[in-house]
């Protein structure tokens, strides 16, 4: 789905709420990232929830952008947050994939 070109518009350079939410979002999932890793992966639900939520935020918000409802000076920020949270999502399937391995005691450590 391509956006019809608009002409520049001055007022059109700020960021909306839902953009820096999807920021915030993204950092979220760092902390809980490196807190998954400390903490033996107690954190992955938190990491699966906050990367959940940046993505679908992240993808309302580039629609708004491109049909025209929200400033385009947001888009960069939104479009880093995408892809932050996706790479966590990932990151946090395969973290809770070896706890449940290990939690098996399919993964065992060296004796």
């Amino acid at each position: 789905m391509t956006s019809p070109d608009r002409p520049y518009n001055p007022n059109d350079s700020g960021t909306s709420l839902l953009a820096i939410i999807t920021l915030m979002l993204s950092l979220a999932t760092f902390c809980s990232c490196g807190a998954s890793f400390i903490l033996a992966g107690l954190a992955v639900p938190f990491l699966f929830l906050f990367s959940v939520a940046g993505i679908v935020t992240s993808r309302m918000e580039i629609g708004r952008i491109e049909r025209g409802e929200s400033p385009s000076g947001g888009k960069m920020i939104v479009q880093i947050g995408f892809f932050y949270c996706l790479a966590n999502l990932i990151i946090s399937l395969l973290v809770g994939v070896v706890v449940a391995l290990a939690a098996m005691d399919v993964i065992t450590a060296p004796q």
